[in-house]
This record gives structure tokens, sequence and C-alpha cells, in this order.
């Protein structure tokens, strides 16, 4: 599952240097080799391309450095002193001048150089920082601001321009380098099993880790709990710096000895040398936060070497080779053989050591996969019924929140006062549209049973409320063309009245018209169609026509009342709706019609057949009719 070798650079291996160093703003291994002249030679990962120039030796080179922009060269030879270099003078001039700047306090000596942006750069002291301003035209460098702080060692984060120094016993103390100053943040005390063997907390067990959207302080401690075991403790920075560093998580490793520690993928990959395996960690896992604060390793690995990077060297590519040095968040240099190379994951493979499938899921939804093979991995477990009905439910809402966090307002840092931005890698779980659950999931063979449609019918059911939960719209096609129709073949009526009463299924005309369409089937669905394009407020004339159809004139009308929408109607619809009925509702009718005098005529078209409706209407009770019926009416009102 963990490869090692792809992509990979060889370089001239260590007994034919006489320096090499690591660039960690560029991700570069930096070669140093010659005596009067040095050659200095830049290798990375991401191209082919190796940057190659030549130095006249002043001394001992103790660092060197380019620039984010590849423009400026700092190199280090003197304890308090640093030379830049113009790349662009190098290529026409091998041997080119250079101007150079001391530190501040004349008797500090300098731990590191850091490349903070293009034209600025950080002198981190053992007696402070020191940041500078360099300006390659002018050869000329600029003090912005510094700050005193005594210390032992420091680890910088490029990504968020983040400091963390020593500067006790266990004390780390984390600064944000930006915007031209030095901004101290809350500084924290770690346990680390303190001994007489191991007074002082190191830099070798301390990193810089970015995990789903968060930065961490990893320590790795031995003795804390017994003898035998060594853990890692996860402090979790808060992003505006303003809070003291919390512990979060710690990482059981049951083993002691030799560790070395990557960040990626979203996962902890912790390397142990004496047995030759990696610990896999993932906090992001459900359960993670269910068990509170320890956690143990969700499966244990080896290392493989590709196939391209064995093919290099005529001896055995040692794997946990003690000579190998790793960087974040995935390198690892060996200078014995000169490579310089990455870890990768596969995380399918992880199938092989999660038994749980919803576990698997759920892992390899964390690692942002393809969407294409995420898709195809959950429809083999939902077919294959290897999910509870609870899991894919909690499966779907991973995919709704994911959409619906899309839409959330994004912080804006400029208005809220924070004079800097504590960023980790940026992470985003995987884009599971509406469209892809139908298509992959939803659209059902014909041969599938009964009893497969009807479990079918439950995921889409669980579907619909994961979508309407976290208030996102349902595409119509899934609720038109799958859901429904799925609900009334497999005589869920009861069901989906259930589920339109309650407004689980949202309103629309389609759907309202599906309805109307099987009618026959289960008459309740006639009025929760009404019901349904009332609401919407956009289909006053579809209502009016349903109403007739059902020979419901009378009822037409004073819907059409109660909107004051009878003049926006056509009358003679009406009219001649109410004549196919018996002789009352004709006279009510037309009664109405003639109550409205000339608004009457100017909601019917033809005012001709108006005229032969009314000659219609006079004979449809002779006077003695009518004198009954009004006495009728006069003694049920008295009586």
């Amino acid at each position: 599952m963990l490869h090692i070798g792809e992509p990979h650079i060889t370089f001239e291996s260590g007994s034919a240097l006489s320096e090499i160093f690591y660039d960690d703003v560029n991700k570069k291994i930096v070669t140093v080799r010659g005596d009067d002249i040095v050659e200095v030679k830049a290798y990375g990962l991401e191209s082919n391309e190796v940057a190659s120039f030549r130095l006249k030796n002043k001394s001992k080179i103790r660092a060197i450095k380019f620039s984010p922009d590849k423009r400026l060269i700092c190199v280090q030879y003197d304890e308090s002193i640093v030379d830049f270099l113009n790349c662009v003078d190098l290529s026409t001039n091998a041997l080119s001048t250079c101007f150079s700047q001391s530190t501040k306090n004349r008797s500090a000596h300098i731990i590191g150089l850091e490349w903070i942006l293009n034209s600025e750069i950080l002198f981190i002291t053992n007696q402070g920082l020191e940041l500078y301003q360099v300006n390659p035209e002018k050869k000329s460098v600029k003090l912005l601001k510094s700050y005193n702080i005594s210390l032992y060692w420091y680890l910088y984060y490029p990504y968020s321009q983040l400091l963390i120094v020593s500067c006790g016993i266990a004390l780390l103390n984390p600064f944000v380098i930006q915007n031209g100053s030095i901004y101290r943040l809350m500084k924290f005390e770690v346990e680390f099993g303190r001994s007489n063997t191991k007074p002082r907390l190191l830099e070798r067990e301390v990193f810089i880790i970015s995990i789903y959207n968060a930065l961490y302080i990893a320590v790795l401690r031995s003795g804390i709990r017994d003898s035998i075991s060594s853990d890692i403790a996860l402090y979790k920075m808060s992003m505006n710096g303003t809070e003291v560093p919390k512990l979060a998580h710690i990482l059981h490793l049951d083993m002691v000895g030799a560790f070395a520690l990557h960040g990626f993928h979203n996962l902890v990959v912790v390397h142990h040398q004496s047995s030759k395996t990696s610990l896999i960690f993932d906090i992001g896992l459900e359960e993670v936060s269910k068990a509170g604060c320890i956690l143990y390793p969700l499966y244990k690995t080896s290392l493989k070497c590709t196939d391209s990077l064995r093919a290099k060297f005529s001896h055995e590519f040692k794997l946990y080779s003690p000579f190998w040095v790793m960087f974040q968040p995935n390198f690892i240099t060996d200078a014995s053989i000169g490579v310089f190379t990455s870890v990768s994951i596969d995380p399918t493979e992880a199938e092989n050591y999660i038994e749980d499938k919803y576990q698997y899921l759920r892992f390899l939804y964390n690692r942002c996969i393809p969407k294409s093979v995420f898709l195809k991995i959950l429809r083999h477990c939902v077919v294959a019924n290897k999910l509870k009905l609870k899991q894919l439910e909690h499966v779907f809402n991973w995919f709704a929140k994911a959409i619906a966090k899309r839409f959330l307002p994004t912080s804006r840092h400029g208005d809220s006062g924070i004079k800097y931005v504590l960023m980790a890698e940026q992470y985003e779980e995987i884009a599971i549209e509406q469209g892809d659950i139908v298509s992959n999931l939803f659209l059902l063979p014909d041969d599938y049973t009964l009893d497969q449609k009807q479990r079918f019918l439950q995921y889409m059911l669980r579907y619909l409320i994961a979508l309407r939960e976290n208030k996102l719209e349902v595409q119509p096609y899934f609720l038109n063309e799958i859901l429904v129709p799925n609900m009334i073949t497999m005589g869920q009526l009861g069901r989906l009245h259930q589920l339109l009463l309650y407004r689980i299924i949202p309103d629309s005309k389609q759907l309202a018209f599906q309805l109307l369409s099987h009618e026959a089937k289960y008459s309740p669905l006639v009025q929760l169609a009404l019901d349904m394009l009332y609401r919407l407020g956009t289909a006053t004339e579809e209502i009016v026509e349903i109403l007739i159809a059902r020979s419901l004139v009378v009822e037409a009308i004073r819907f059409l009342e109660s909107l004051q929408s009878t003049d926006k109607v056509n009358g003679l619809k009406l009219i001649e709706s109410a004549w196919k009925e018996n002789r009352l509702i004709r006279y009510a009718v037309f009664s109405h019609f003639l109550e409205r005098g000339s608004k009457a005529r100017n909601c019917i078209a033809n005012s001709g057949q108006f005229e032969e409706f009314l000659k219609k209407f006079e004979v449809l009770f002779d006077n003695d009719e009518i004198e009954a019926a009004k006495r009728d009416f006069y003694f049920m009102n008295t009586s």
C-alpha cells in the first residue's frame, strides 16, 4: 500500500560530495561538490531539470537555499553572515559577485535561514529572529523586523509561514512571519518523557503536519506511560493563533526504537526502523471521535520499492535504511546512495487491511481518490449488500454535507481584524453530486427481484432525507423519474402519501401532474397534487382545469374567488363545464356571472356565445319553480 520511488531522482552519493542540503521552501535537494571552485546542483521531484552553477569556495558552506521564485540564492559561509547571489547573473558569470548581510546582533550565531517571500528572508539565530527585505537590483538588504528570544532549534512550515522555536526544556513558541512582520503566538509546553538521558525536547522529535484543514504539532514521546512503548502527541493549533495549542490526539505506537513521521494524504504515517514497518493513523474516521483522545493504528504495513527505483541500483535497495533522512510531508533522501524520492499511497489497497466496508469507504473518502474509483467501489458494496442501512445513511450524509459546505459564506480575514492568516493545506471532500448517485446506484436493472428493488427504494429514501436535512434542493430527475415512479410501481402509495403530506418530497408542477396520472391507483393523490399546485402559487389555470375535468366547476369558481382571480380565467369554459351538469349547477354558475355584470362579458371571449347561454339560462326554471325555491329558502332561514 505504501510505495517509495515514484517519482525519484538520483545524484552523486555522499562520498563524492562535500555537503548536501534540503531546501524546504522549494522542496529540493541541493548538493555541493568541489574544493577551490564548488559545483552546486539543485534537484527537485516535480521536474527533471537540474539547476547547476559554480561558486568560489570561501570556506565550508553551512547553508544554501533558493528564493521561491528561484531568482536569488542565499549562501551561508560564516556563522553570522549570509551572501546573496542573483541567479540571472549566474547564467552569464559562473563566479558571480554577491552582496552580503550580517546579523543585527554581532554576537548572534545563525541557526537557520528561511525564505518567506521572493524578497523576504528570515535569519533564525540563537538570540532571536531577524526579518530582512532583499533587493537584488540594488544589491541591498534592509532589516524589517526583529524579535529577541533565546532558542535551541526551530521548525518551519512554508505553506503558512509558520515557525516553531524551542525556547526551553519542553517549551515551544509558534511565530507567524507575514506582511513584513513577526507575530508571536501563544507558547505551550509539551510532555515528552524527560529523563537523565534526554534532558530536553529534541528537534527530530517534533513535526509540523497538515491534516483535514488543520495544523498539528506532532511530538514523538517515549516512556510517558511505560518503558516499553512510545506514542505521538498531536497538538492542534487554532487557526487564529490566539489560543494555546491543545492536545487533540495521542497516537499509540506500542513499540520503542527509532521512528520517523510523515503527514500526507490526511494520514499520519509512522515509520519504525527496526521492525521495517509503517503504522497508518487516520484521525478523520468516525470511530476516532467516539474513542476519545487515544488512537491506535488503523493498520500496519511496509514500504515497497517501485521497480523503476530498484532498477537504478546494481545492489539491493535497502528499505528503512538508517541513512534515510525524512522531510515533510512525504520526502526521503539517502545521501549514502544518492537518492531523493517520496512516499506515496494507494488507498484502494487498504481493502486488504480494513475488513469493515463502511470504515473502508470512509478511509477512501478521506483520501480524495478519483470520483469514478470511489463510486465504483461504493456501488459494489451497495449491490452486494455489504452496508447496513444506517451506515449507508451516514455515507449519503457525507456527500450532502460536502455539497452544503460549498454554499457556506467564506470567512474574510481582512474584515476580522486579524493581521495574519494561519492556513493548513486545503482539503476538500470528493464532490459526489446527485447525478452521480442516481446514475451509479439508483438506475435499477430490469432483472432485479422485488426484494432488491425494495431494498434500493429504502436507499433512495435515505438519500432524499440526507439532501433535505442539509437543505439541498432535490433535483427533479431524481424525484420525478426515479423515486416517485419506483414507489408507485412497488405499491408504496401510503408511504408516498406521508412523504408528500409532511413535505419531505418538495413541491413541483411536474410531480403534481405525475401524481394525478395515478389517481386510479390511489385517489388521495388528487388532493395531494392540488395542494401542491396551490402552494406553488403559479398554477391557477392548471388547478381550474383539474377541477373542471373532475366535474367540480363550483369548486373551481370558489377557488378563483378566494384568489380574486376570476377575471384571469375564461368564464366561457366554466359555463360550458357547468352546462354538462344538472340544472341547479347550471343556474348557480350562470347566476354567478350575471351578478358580476359587465365583468362577466369581459372574461368571455365570444359575447355571442354568452347570449346563447343567457337564453338557455332563462328557460332553466319556470316562474313557479323559482318562486317555490325562494319560499323554501325563506322558511329555511326563519325556522
